[in-house]
């Protein structure tokens, strides 16, 4: 059965929120302004959108998380550091920022007029930087249910994993912008506005080597991958791996959290006695005992009700042997130590009829009421 991971309002609003954020800007630039996804940033906010379609507290979502999560996170970083190195190109080349802004949006076709600051930083704003504050916070509002989903996963795998769909989806943009403008204008060298001496002819010239056969944007574009990719992966390892790690460590971590505590135990037992009747009330620090091994001798007879729950034998508990479960679960400690845990009643045994055995019950939560023998 899947299990259910539990996600707090604060995440599924902000899910939400961020679906939001990323669905109607993109729905809408690709009603009225499809040129707009000729940049690689457009397509990676569509991935941003499909990401926080999902509901990452659904027990059904796991393999849509591995999927999207890593490549949606890679995404946003990549974008973030590599719209930050194309700026710096382009304020070279045009003198200032918002200069070189206008310059792309006009090769584009989707600028017509010259913008001022005011109207273009806040638009470039959400696109680039926007993605990696949502991410961030997602991953840490989001923790419970991304741990939940990474608990068996090996981090350095799901970077890579995360790396590489989000590079191979680059390379579709890459190809399709090729295919759609041209090798020659859809070069990035030239969607971009940068400078000559970022072409490979001028880099080659400047060490001496024949340029000829190589594309004028193949140094430039693989530089740019490799910064993408390596800020990308820091990033990952800042932000997610340390998810991963801690479920990984609590998966495998043993169930018991504390160790017996008398004067606590004894507190419970007898708010149970005064408030609730001596009715069996869920333990709230019973549950959190871990069994220790019984001291049950495996020679001892054992007698068996008719519907199938077993009673020890008097003579092995005279011989110093522990008592058995004579209610639920498995064999448990031995008097001395059952005795901190809940309530006590003597008295035949009547789950399943007097079977002629004294026994002596003891209640905590419903997952952990004992029955032990007595003597007789």
């Amino acid at each position: 059965m899947a299990k259910l991971s539990i996600s707090s309002p604060a995440s599924y609003v902000f899910e939400r929120f961020c679906w939001l954020s990323f669905a109607v800007p993109v729905m809408w630039t690709a009603l009225k302004k499809p040129l707009y996804f000729g940049h690689l940033t457009y397509w990676t906010l569509g991935l941003h959108t499909v990401y926080f379609t999902v509901d990452k507290a659904s027990p059904y979502a796991k393999v849509a998380i591995y999927l999207l999560h890593g490549a949606s996170f890679c995404g946003a970083m990549a974008v973030f550091i590599g719209y930050s190195f194309i700026s710096v190109g382009g304020m070279y080349r045009f003198g200032t920022w918002i200069a070189w802004e206008n310059a792309v949006g006009a090769a584009a076709g989707t600028v017509t007029h010259d913008r001022p600051f005011s109207e273009c930083a806040p638009m470039k704003l959400y696109e680039h930087l926007w993605p990696l504050i949502a991410l961030i916070l997602d991953a840490r509002l989001s923790r419970t249910s991304l741990e939940s989903v990474y608990q068996n996963a090996w981090p350095k795998l799901t970077m890579a994993m995360g790396l590489g769909l989000y590079l191979g989806y680059g390379l579709c943009w890459e190809a399709y912008s090729k295919a759609t403008k041209g090798a020659d204008k859809g070069s990035s060298l030239i969607v971009y506005q940068q400078p000559a001496e970022f072409g490979s002819s001028y880099i080659l010239g400047r060490l001496g080597m024949d340029a000829e056969g190589v594309a004028e944007d193949f140094i430039f574009v693989n530089a740019q991958k490799l910064l993408l990719i390596g800020f990308a992966a820091i990033m990952y390892a800042i932000v997610v791996s340390p998810l991963q790690a801690q479920a990984k460590s609590l998966a495998g971590a043993p169930r018991t959290t504390r160790r017996p505590n008398k004067k606590l135990d004894h507190h419970h037992h007898h708010h149970r006695r005064r408030h609730h009747g001596g009715a069996e009330r869920p333990g709230r620090y019973l549950h959190l005992h871990e069994p220790r091994l019984c001291h049950r001798r495996p020679e001892t007879p054992q007698l068996v009700s008719p519907r199938g729950h077993r009673c020890g034998d008097k003579s092995g508990l005279e011989a110093g042997g522990g008592g058995h479960n004579h209610v639920r679960g498995r064999l448990r400690h031995r008097h001395g130590h059952l005795r901190r845990h809940g309530q006590r009643s003597q008295g035949p045994c009547q789950r399943e009829g007097d079977h002629g055995c004294g026994v002596q019950v003891l209640r905590g939560g419903p997952r952990r009421r004992r029955a032990v023998h007595r003597r007789a």
